[in-house]
């Protein structure tokens, strides 16, 4: 004989969980268990909604979310622009919201580089020094010195890690970075970066660095070479 109460269990139905809740008077039906089977499997089976709820801190975890399915919704709810050019996806989304509270920040330009590029980074605000005659660095206007005030300017350095002997390579690093800072900085600042990827002077000496297109190239003043950007 069944008992009425919810909390009891007939062992006929043990495998019927809607069943079980049901008055005794219910469960006399053979037609009632195939019916609620449909039911039975969307709400505790493997797939079932109880276990999508279960998962739901799991997703919400970067490092514990699903890569395919959850992870890049997860980025952009965190707002992560350069999701697929992370090295570390996870990282920078666990990293990326705590960062926003010092958004506008060196400091911030700093931590932000760092997540996509593997090397030392260094973000400076002071001002270029006035132009020096017979000073060779700091004779070069808009490189090692500066006419007027520019208060709105900052410099970035990258030491990569790893210089890949690849030119392509070493340009795609040099872009990924550009637009990194790009998006950290403040929108009415601009900064001048500079790296390892390439030699620091590659202009045209004579005996020295003669062969156009092989060790020295020709350019026009203080353009944005890849050694050496302004933005």
């Amino acid at each position: 004989m069944h008992s009425d109460e919810p909390g009891s269990a007939p062992s006929s139905h043990s495998d019927h969980r809607l069943v079980n809740w049901l008055p005794a008077i219910y469960r006399r039906s053979s037609a009632l268990e195939p019916f609620l089977a449909a039911f039975e499997e969307h709400l505790f089976g493997p797939t079932s909604i109880e276990a999508h709820i279960a998962r739901i801190p799991q997703l919400l975890d970067p490092y514990t979310s699903d890569e395919d399915e959850f992870l890049p919704w997860l980025a952009q709810w965190a707002a992560v622009t350069m999701f697929h050019e992370a090295r570390d996806r996870r990282h920078v989304i666990a990293t990326m919201i705590p960062l926003y509270g010092i958004r506008g920040t060196r400091e911030y330009v700093k931590r932000a580089l760092e997540l996509y590029v593997d090397g030392a980074v260094a973000v400076e605000e002071q001002d270029m020094p006035g132009m020096a005659i017979g000073i060779p660095a700091r004779s070069r206007v808009g490189r090692g010195t500066r006419l007027g005030e520019d208060t709105f300017r900052f410099s970035v350095r990258v030491d990569f890690s790893h210089v890949p002997n690849d030119r392509q390579q070493r340009l795609r690093l040099v872009d990924l970075a550009c637009r990194v800072i790009d998006l950290a900085k403040p929108a009415y600042t601009h900064y001048h970066f500079s790296h390892n990827l390439f030699d620091e002077e590659r202009g045209f000496t004579i005996a020295v660095r003669s062969t156009v297109g092989v060790d020295t190239l020709l350019e026009h003043g203080p353009s944005p070479s890849p050694e050496r950007q302004s933005r």
